[in-house]
Parts: C-alpha cells; structure tokens; sequence
C-alpha cells in the first residue's frame, strides 16, 4: 500500500476516527520540521565558525518582496551553500537591508565579525563600495570581503534574451 493510498483510505474519516491527517496536523508538522532543519543548519554555520553571506531580494507571488539569506560555511572539508529563509523587506536601502542582516545574524547568534566574504548583485544599494550594504559590513568586519554575484548578471542576460 502506498502512502498516497493510505492517505486516501484513512483522511477525512468522520467524526470519532482519529488520524492526524487534517490540514491543522500537516502544516503544523511542516512547521517543526522546518524548524529542526533551520537549528541544523545554524548548529553547522556555529561549528564551522567562518561562514559567508549572500543576501538578495525577491517578490513572492503576492508580489511582496523578501530578503533571502543563503550562507556559505565550511562542512567537513567541503563547501556547503544553504537557503537560510525569507525576511521581510523593509526597504531598498543599504542602511535598511544592513539592519535586516544584523537583526537575523542577532537573532541567531552569528558574529558578523566570523564572516569572511559577502555577496550581492550589482544594484548600487548592494555593491556601492561607498555606501552600499558591502560597505556598511566592510565597516564592521574588515574581513569580509565582496564578491560580485555572477549568477545575477547571467540571469539577467538570460532573462533578456528570452
């Protein structure tokens, strides 16, 4: 039997037959899960200790734009590149996307001073050696150096070539 054929035959049995199936249930195990590898994934950045950053915006599907955090760090003696999660986006400024990175860094107990490399497209409010978000870390940790996103610029041809 498979698990789809379970579902099926056990889900939304009536009233008295328990089976943990509901949509409530599902999401809420999604929920935890997502939580456990999140702690993973930051429990790993913790023992490798220097790790690197890359930080983009994007619209959702409402069209809301997010902050995506994906950081960089070392497993074993292999490099390893996690999506970390969405953030809110509260603004398009070097000094607004600088306090949404040091909030999430805070808020997970990551030293900005163990980063050693950040990278971002190349929108002015990211790569502004002056005063774009490369310059605002530069000026808190010297150590981390910039690296201009390829992937973005790739992209972009890719997407104006269609």
């Amino acid at each position: 039997m498979t698990f789809s054929l379970s579902i099926s035959t056990e889900a939304n049995r009536g009233k008295g037959h328990t089976n943990y199936l509901s949509c409530t249930i599902l999401e809420e195990v999604i929920s935890i899960m997502g939580e456990q590898l999140h702690r993973e994934i930051i429990s790993k950045v913790k023992k490798s200790e220097n790790y690197s950053i890359s930080l983009d915006s994007t619209p959702d599907a409402a069209h809301v734009d997010q902050l995506t955090p994906v950081l960089r760090y070392m497993e074993k003696d292999s490099p390893v590149e996690r999506f970390v999660t969405f953030m809110a986006n509260n603004g398009h400024g070097a000094e607004d996307m600088f306090n949404a990175l040091m909030e999430f860094l805070n808020t997970h107990d990551l030293a900005l001073g163990n980063c050693r490399e950040q990278s971002y497209d190349n929108a002015s409010a990211m790569s502004d050696r002056y005063n774009g978000l490369q310059a605002k870390v530069r000026e808190k940790n010297n150590l981390a150096s910039w690296i201009h996103c390829t992937a973005h610029s790739l992209n972009l041809v890719g997407k104006n070539a269609v």
